[in-house]
């Protein structure tokens, strides 16, 4: 077997796969025969041929992670994002979102929606895989009988009047509370938060988070351990409590 008139194999078959091709040559082929007294033919006419190879592309985008595989194997984006196939390949290409991201679709290549991804690859391709980061929605309830309001660090949380908003996941979220006139904060509850210090909310799952404000004299007749009372008119407040 000849290719492009360099003799490459002597077979006893009458068939002969030719292997490791580089992409985009062509290779020109003629046979000569030969019998077991050594008698060998003249070349036979030349065959050519061309190999072509495409590569298919993928791009990763959007706010979240994740990762594309493929079938044939030779693609894992992240790490590998590209990769040469034989002309007609049909290579299926799956996504997998990150923990906290969900994968919204596909673009290019003729693919679109959210399953598997097939492309027959006839030229070069590329595809885009877009994935988001979940979001979940932290909510501040305000408690007692008191009043303050909570703010958050990022902003979106200002309540008083707007006591929920969402986070994209893994998001630290701060809250702080601020107690009105008359009135003192006393503690959070939920969210893993405790005190009357800052709440420091990790954002991995939809979290409500309780803060707690009582009014300033309701805490000070708490004081008189239960034997007196406290009251008060405008600016001024007055307390009782037994004598002796």
């Amino acid at each position: 077997v000849f290719d492009n008139d360099v003799e490459i194999e002597t077979v006893t078959t009458t068939a002969y796969i030719h292997d490791g091709l580089v992409a985009y040559s062509e290779h020109c082929y003629r046979i000569r025969a030969f019998d077991l007294a050594g008698n060998v033919s003249e070349p036979s006419s030349e065959e050519c041929a061309a190999f072509d190879k495409y590569v298919l592309g993928v791009s990763l985008e959007g706010t979240g992670t994740g990762t594309v595989t493929s079938s044939p194997a030779g693609i894992n984006c992240g790490s590998d994002c590209s990769e040469s196939y034989g002309d007609g390949t049909s290579v299926t290409l799956t996504a997998t979102a990150g923990t906290g991201s969900t994968f919204a679709g596909w673009s290019g290549g003729g693919c679109t929606g959210t399953g598997t991804c097939v492309v027959s690859l006839t030229v070069a391709t590329t595809v885009t895989a877009t994935f988001t980061l979940d979001q979940f929605a932290l909510s501040v309830s305000l408690g007692g009988t008191g009043n303050g309001t909570v703010t958050s660090l990022p902003s979106g949380i200002d309540c008083g009047s707007d006591c929920s908003e969402p986070f994209d996941y893994g998001t630290v979220v701060t809250l702080t509370a601020t107690a009105s006139l008359g009135s003192s904060f006393v503690g959070w509850s939920g969210g893993g938060c405790t005190g009357t210090g800052t709440c420091v909310v990790s954002m991995i799952a939809v979290t409500t988070v309780t803060a707690t404000f009582e009014p300033v004299l309701s805490l000070l007749a708490g004081k008189l351990g239960g034997a007196g009372s406290a009251d008060g008119t405008g600016s001024a407040a007055r307390f009782s409590y037994p004598t002796g």
